[in-house]
C-alpha cells in the first residue's frame, strides 16, 4: 500500500495490467473463469461483479488448504484473493476507490521521480553520493507530507471495517504515519530491536553477544552509513556493559537462608 519499498501494485503490475486492459478496450472476449495470475495483475475493474465474486469464492475454498501449499503459491492466492475483495469494496465505496486510486497516482509520481533524481545525484556525486543519501532517507520516494500519512491511514481504516484487512495492519498504517513515514518507521523499529536482543544476550554472558554487536554495527554501516553505525555501536556496547552488570551483580547477591 505504500510506495517506500516501489509497491508491486505500482511499478511491477503496469505492464501486465496494460496488457489485460488493452484486450478489454480491443473488444476480446473475457476469460470466463478468472485465474490468479489476472487477479492479481488485471485492472479487474472492467470485469463485472458476478465473475468477481465466482473468483473469489474459488479462491477462499482453496485457501482452506494453504497449509499444504508452497509458500510462493499461498502468498499470490492470498494476494489474489485481497485485490478481488478490495475492487469490489471499492465498487460499493467511492471514497475508498477515490483513495486508492489518488495513493496509487502519488506512488507512481514518486517512483518517476525517484529515478530522475537518483540519475541526477549519479552524475554530480556518483554511485557512492547515492547511497549515502539514500542512506539518510534523502530522495522523494522517501518524502511524505502529514495529508499523504493521513490518507494511507484512512485507506487502511476503510479495508479493515469492510474486513478486507486487519487491525494489525491499521496498527502498522498508524505506527508509520505517527513515525513520519515507512523510512523513519523501519530505522525505528530496527533500532529498538537490536538494542533489545543485545541487552537479552548480555543479560546471560552469551559468548556470541560480541559477534552480534558487530554484525549489527556492520548492518547499520550498510543500511544507514558509517557515523549512525558507529553511535549506534557505542550505544549498544554500553546497553550490553549494563545488562552485564546487572545480571552479574544480582547472581552475586546469597540467598536468604535460615540456621537451626
Amino acid at each position: 500500500m505504500d510506495a517506500e519499498r516501489y509497491q508491486p501494485e505500482t511499478l511491477s503490475t503496469i505492464r501486465p495490467a496494460q496488457e489485460a486492459q488493452s484486450g478489454i478496450e480491443n473488444g476480446e472476449p473475457q476469460i470466463a473463469e478468472k485465474g490468479q495470475f489476472y487477479c492479481r495483475f488485471g485492472e479487474l475493474i472492467a470485469d463485472i461483479s458476478d465473475d468477481l465474486e465466482k473468483a473469489l469464492a474459488r479462491f477462499q475454498e482453496e485457501q482452506k488448504n494453504s497449509k499444504r501449499m508452497d509458500v510462493t503459491d499461498a502468498m499470490s492466492l492470498s494476494l489474489a484473493i485481497y485485490r478481488i475483495s478490495q475492487e469490489l469494496f471499492m465498487r460499493k465505496s467511492p471514497e475508498a476507490r477515490e483513495l486508492r486510486d489518488t495513493l496509487r497516482e502519488n506512488g507512481l509520481r514518486k517512483i518517476a521521480a525517484q529515478k530522475k533524481w537518483e540519475k541526477e545525484i549519479i552524475a554530480t556525486e556518483g554511485e557512492e553520493g547515492l547511497k549515502r543519501r539514500k542512506q539518510n532517507g534523502e530522495g522523494p520516494i522517501n518524502q511524505n507530507t502529514p495529508k499523504e500519512l493521513d490518507m494511507k491511514v484512512r485507506n487502511v481504516q476503510l479495508q479493515v471495517d469492510a474486513g478486507i484487512l486487519k487491525p494489525s495492519d491499521l496498527e502498522h498504517a498508524i505506527a508509520v504515519r505517527d513515525a513520519g513515514g515507512f523510512y523513519q518507521w523501519e530505522k525505528e523499529r530496527k533500532r529498538k530491536g537490536s538494542e533489545a536482543h543485545i541487552q537479552k544476550l548480555a543479560a546471560i554472558n552469551h559468548p556470541t553477544t560480541g559477534k552480534v554487536l558487530e554484525n549489527i554495527r556492520r548492518l547499520n554501516e550498510e543500511e544507514y552509513g558509517t557515523d549512525y553505525a558507529q553511535r549506534q555501536h557505542a550505544i549498544l556496547a554500553e546497553l550490553a556493559s549494563i545488562a552485564s552488570q546487572k545480571a552479574a551483580s544480582t547472581q552475586s547477591v546469597p540467598s536468604d537462608s535460615t540456621t537451626g
